[in-house]
């Protein structure tokens, strides 16, 4: 529901209007019955952070409003962060495992540490006859803007309350907490209540309640104010740990790893293996020569076919190492159609009071990277 932006009143329709088409070549139109009958008994598998759910669930929508009367099925498992939609009538799952940085986040002694040279989790993918993978959004960021792993931090304060004292900038940071534990829990129970100068929001399955109490002076206040801040502590590459690395040259580390571990694990004749290329960000309107400008308010995309802002950060990066790779890996390069789309985001539509320029609306933009992907199996 944070991508359904018509429902979460945006009022504009013209973002739906549009469609990629590449100069050289004409591209098919999405058939998801054909896409059924290709992957039955099947699981195709996105391995990312929340824009490959973005992907995810457009491909849900498109194949189920095929066979609106297919008998559906879908399972969330906590443990390993995976959920699994599936239409039983043709025997084929779409998974989606969100590991937002493909290698191993670990708790050690120094605290949470991303592990460059490890994965783990990969043992998931194997049962994959499709993997679509995807990693760059949480590189660029750092300190509190790393990932913030929202069931770890229910699970810590299950059965306990939060409590934020203050003004409208402790507003945003209790807007913040909830939306991130939301998007992390998308399918938990949650309400909002509202008395007085208390916001509250709970959790019933965690039992965790987190309220925000509006007294701009803390006079005569007599509870204490606490603060829980969850970061990256560091980063280990081997035996190194960094406190902080430049975050391109981390991710080649990782997208290394990752590489070798295709390259190790996957049998192609058995497996596909995809990498989609980087969703691009519209918060600075210098890009495309906007001065001030972000996705808000936007509603028709940018007109040409290149972006002014140029290739989006990393984007070389990953092309490097998906070219030194012994396994076939096809290239989904999202990249620059998408830079173009400024009026595709969720922006103030995804049922939060917060602007979102990073994910995007659905029906929308995502449906075109899954025409892509249909390209793909049959081109």
């Amino acid at each position: 529901k944070e991508f359904n932006c018509q429902r979460n009143g945006r009022p504009d329709l013209n973002y739906l209007e549009y469609r990629w088409q590449p100069d050289a070549c004409p591209l098919q139109r999405f058939n998801a019955k054909d896409f059924l009958q290709r992957f039955k008994g099947k699981t195709v598998m996105f391995v990312s952070d929340s824009l490959s759910r973005n992907q995810w669930q457009s491909l849900k929508c498109l194949l189920y409003s095929s066979v609106p009367n297919a008998s559906l099925d879908e399972t969330y498992l906590g443990q390993g962060d995976v959920t699994t939609f599936a239409l039983l009538d043709y025997e084929v799952k779409i998974v989606l495992h969100r590991t937002v940085f493909l290698v191993d986040v670990v708790r050690e002694k120094i605290g949470r540490v991303l592990k460059l040279d490890s994965i783990q989790g990969g043992k998931l993918w194997k049962e994959a006859d499709m993997l679509i993978f995807d990693t760059w959004h949480w590189w660029n960021r750092r300190g509190p803007t790393q990932p913030f792993e929202g069931q770890d931090f229910a699970k810590r304060f299950k059965g306990k309350k939060i409590l934020f004292v203050g003004d409208s900038l402790s507003l945003s940071q209790w807007q913040s907490l909830t939306c991130m534990i939301h998007a992390a829990l998308p399918h938990s129970k949650y309400s909002f209540q509202r008395g007085g100068n208390f916001t509250t929001f709970t959790l019933p399955d965690y039992g965790l309640s987190i309220k925000f109490h509006r007294t701009p002076f803390l006079v005569d206040l007599v509870q204490e104010k606490k603060g829980v801040v969850l970061k990256l502590d560091s980063i280990r590459d081997g035996g190194k740990v960094y406190k902080q690395m430049d975050p391109v040259a981390a991710a080649k580390v990782a997208l290394t790893t990752w590489s070798r571990w295709v390259d190790s694990n996957i049998d192609h004749r058995n497996t596909k293996v995809l990498y989609q290329g980087i969703s691009p960000t519209h918060t600075s309107g210098e890009e495309w020569n906007r001065r001030g400008s972000t996705c808000l308010g936007q509603t028709r995309p940018l007109t040409g076919s290149h972006y002014p802002g140029g290739p989006a950060k990393g984007e070389e990066v990953v092309k490097q190492v998906l070219s030194k790779m012994s396994t076939p890996v096809t290239f989904l390069d999202i990249t620059e159609l998408s830079q173009l789309r400024i009026d595709g985001h969720v922006s103030i539509y995804g049922g939060t009071m917060s602007t979102d320029c990073s994910h995007w609306c659905l029906a929308g933009v995502p449906d075109t990277w899954n025409e892509l992907l249909y390209a793909t199996l049959v081109g």
